[in-house]
C-alpha cells in the first residue's frame, strides 16, 4: 500500500506491506529518495519483485522492498500515475501525467531473477517468442496527415537475456536449428549485471562466423543500451543485433520454427533455451 501526503506539504515517500492481512504494516520506503509516492505493483511470478510509481520516476525492488533503484533510463522525468503487467506479453506498461504511456518491452528476465540466480556466476533465461511478421501495403496507407499519431512499432525479432555476476573475458551466444546446425553467432556483452541481445530472426551475414564459405568474421553487437537502471542487478543491459551493425543487414531471413541458443561464458557453456519463431497470417 501507498500513501501520498503532499496535500498537507509532506513529500516522503510511504510504502507499507502487510503479511497478517492488514492487523501489523512494516515499512518498505528504506532508500526511496524525497517524492510523493503513486503507486506499486508486484510481479505474480516472483514475490520479491516489485515497481513503484512516484512523482518523478519508476523504481524496482529485486528484494522485496528492502532496496530500491530507479528503473529504466530511457523514462524523462515525469509524474507516474499507474503500473500494469501485461498478463501474456509481460510488459511493464507506465502511465504518465505526461499525456502518454510507456512500456518497458518483457521484463520475464527480472521475474526469472530470483534469489538463487543472483547467487550463480552466470545464467540464461528463457526467451519469448518471436512471430515473423507480414506487412500488408495496404494497411499502411492513410490519408489522415499529420493528425493521426503513430508510436513505432517494436524492433523485429526477440531479446536474448542472461545475468553475469561479474565481468567477463569472454561472451557467446550461438543458434543453431533442430538439425544442430548452427545458423547465428554472437560475441555478446560481457558486463555484470542483465544484459540483453536483440535477434532479428535472420541467420549469419555473408562471410561472417558459421555461415557457409565463412571466414571467421564474428557479428558486432549493436551498442549498449540499458532497460533498467545501470548498477543495478537487473540493470547492466546491451541490446545487440548482431552483424551488419546490429540489424543483421545481408542476413538470410530464417524460417518459422524452434531453434536452441546456447550461452558460453569464459570457454564453459552456461545454459541452453529454446527460441521459437512464430508464423503470422493475413487471413
Amino acid at each position: 500500500m501507498t500513501f501520498d501526503a503532499h496535500r498537507t506539504d509532506d513529500h516522503k515517500p510511504y510504502v507499507f506491506v502487510t503479511k497478517d492481512f492488514g492487523e501489523t504494516w512494516t515499512s518498505i520506503s528504506s532508500n526511496l529518495p524525497s517524492g510523493n509516492v503513486n503507486v506499486i505493483t508486484a510481479s505474480n511470478r516472483n514475490r520479491n519483485l516489485l515497481f513503484l510509481g512516484t512523482e518523478y520516476a519508476v523504481y524496482v525492488s529485486m528484494d522485496a522492498g528492502k532496496s530500491w533503484k530507479r528503473l529504466m533510463q530511457g523514462l524523462p522525468t515525469v509524474r507516474i500515475d499507474d503500473l500494469v503487467i501485461h498478463p501474456r506479453e509481460r510488459d511493464l506498461i507506465v502511465g504518465t501525467h505526461g499525456r502518454s504511456i510507456y512500456v518497458l518491452d518483457d521484463i520475464s528476465p527480472l521475474e526469472q531473477m530470483t534469489d538463487q540466480t543472483m547467487t550463480q556466476e552466470s545464467a540464461l533465461f528463457d526467451v519469448r517468442p518471436a512471430t515473423a511478421w507480414l506487412q500488408d501495403i495496404q494497411k499502411q496507407i492513410t490519408v489522415g496527415g499529420a493528425k493521426n499519431f503513430r508510436a513505432p512499432n517494436p524492433d523485429p525479432g526477440t531479446q536474448i537475456s542472461y545475468w553475469l555476476k561479474s565481468d567477463a573475458s569472454d561472451v557467446k551466444l550461438e543458434i543453431s536449428d533442430v538439425t544442430g546446425r548452427v545458423v547465428r553467432n554472437f560475441d555478446a556483452p560481457k558486463t555484470a549485471g542483465l544484459n540483453r541481445v536483440r535477434w532479428t530472426m535472420t541467420g549469419n551475414p555473408p562471410g561472417a562466423r558459421g555461415a557457409p564459405g565463412a571466414a571467421g568474421a564474428p557479428g558486432a553487437p549493436a551498442a549498449p543500451g540499458a532497460p533498467a537502471a545501470a548498477g543495478a542487478p537487473a540493470a547492466a543491459g546491451a541490446q545487440g543485433g548482431g552483424g551488419g551493425r546490429g540489424r543483421g543487414f545481408g542476413a538470410p531471413a530464417l524460417p518459422p520454427g524452434s531453434y536452441l541458443v546456447k550461452l558460453t561464458v569464459n570457454g564453459t557453456v552456461v545454459g541452453q533455451k529454446t527460441i521459437t519463431i512464430q508464423a503470422d497470417s493475413l487471413d
